[in-house]
Formats: C-alpha cells, structure tokens, sequence
C-alpha cells in the first residue's frame, strides 16, 4: 500500500482521477492534444531530455532525433550535455555539485545552456523504476542486495556515491527527482519543458500528441 502522500503525487503526475486507481494511469487513453506546438516561438532553443537512470532517455532521444534532427541537443560522452560549461553552473542550497547539470541524469533545474534549452523530462512508475534500477543501479552503493533490503536502505541520486548525494532509500531518489521534474514542467512554469512520462510512449495517441507539443 502506497503511502497517501505518495498517491496524491502519483495521481496528479498522471492525470488520474482522485477517485481513480493509479493503475489508471497505465491504461487510460484520455490525452487530446491540447497543447499543439506550443513552444513554436523557442526555435533557438536545442530540445534537451534529462531523466534518472531507466527512464527513457535512450529511447526518447532516439525518437526526437528522428523526427527533430536539427534541434535535439548532442552529448560529449556517455552522460553530458554539448553547450553546458560545468564551472558556469550555480551551487544550490543542499551543495549539489554543478555536473547535475550538464548530466542528462541530473535533478531538473535551471541551468546555463549554449543554445538555452527547452527540457524534456522522462519520468516513469515508481514501481517500473525500482525494479529496473534494482537489478542494474548503474551505481557503486547498494547493490547485491535483495530486492526488500534495497527498498529499506540508502541508495545514491545520479550514480556515483559522493555523500550529498545519497539518499536515505531509493524512493527518496524516485520522490526528490519527479518533484523536480514536477516543478520544472507543470501547470504555471515558465521553463519551457515537457513532461514525458513512460504511459506517454506506451501509447500511440499520447506519443503523437508530445510530438506536437515540441514540433
């Protein structure tokens, strides 16, 4: 049984009903494209996707290369941003070191970009989530633990294992990253950012309609 305050989050990421199970979100078909080409006027700007580990990236950056060749921002190496200067990154309040930034994994925020960026953020099920991240944490902590034990234990946001960025279990990692994701691309922000959760690629409907939003 999921905590209520983690249900209220659920449903709100996922445009469920308050009378409607999570499992809605997996199986609703409802979205109607309300939102065609709505960052039409930021053409300067490089589409930029940014999601914890096992989310999607892969896949949606592929995708938007495809269709969007010209504007998807490239990655030197495996994880960091082209146009992201890490010592031109700000420090914030709990110390995060400035990579999280110029990382596709790193928290959502906003960051200094060459071109500007508009995000595009993957989020998936928390419960999709921790199984995948569990059988392959790409991390060096809490890991060849059963899966119960890994649930009860600290467990690092963004990979490697530096203090500040270990959390007390991996649902803090899953909560503090959709928070984020939720701030950065919801109702009333003024970053130009799309929410792309893993029901929205699941669906042909859904898909299209993201693709519109960024075309």
């Amino acid at each position: 049984q999921l905590p209520e305050m983690l249900q209220e989050m659920l449903r709100r990421m996922y445009d469920v009903a308050p009378s409607a199970s999570i499992k809605d979100a997996a199986t609703s078909d409802s979205s109607n494209c309300s939102l065609p080409g709505r960052w039409r006027d930021v053409d300067a700007r490089l589409i930029t996707v940014k999601g914890e580990r096992h989310t999607g990236t892969n896949f949606i950056e592929g995708l938007l290369l495809h269709h969007f060749p010209r504007r998807v921002r490239r990655r030197r190496g495996v994880h960091l941003f082209a146009g992201c200067d890490v010592s031109s990154q700000q420090l914030d309040d709990k110390g995060l070191d400035r990579s999280w930034c110029c990382s596709k994994h790193g928290l959502p925020a906003v960051c200094v970009f060459a071109p500007p960026p508009v995000y595009v953020i993957t989020l998936k099920l928390p419960f999709a989530w921790l199984v995948s991240i569990h059988a392959h944490p790409y991390t060096g902590c809490g890991v060849n633990r059963s899966f119960s034990a890994f649930l009860r234990q600290p467990f690092a946001a963004y990979g490697m294992c530096r203090p500040f960025r270990v959390r007390e279990t991996p649902v803090d990692v899953w909560s503090e990253y959709s928070l984020a994701a939720q701030r950065m691309a919801g109702p009333g922000s003024p970053t130009p950012a799309v929410l792309w959760r893993d029901t929205d690629y699941l669906s042909e409907r859904r898909l299209r309609c993201k693709l519109e939003e960024l075309a």
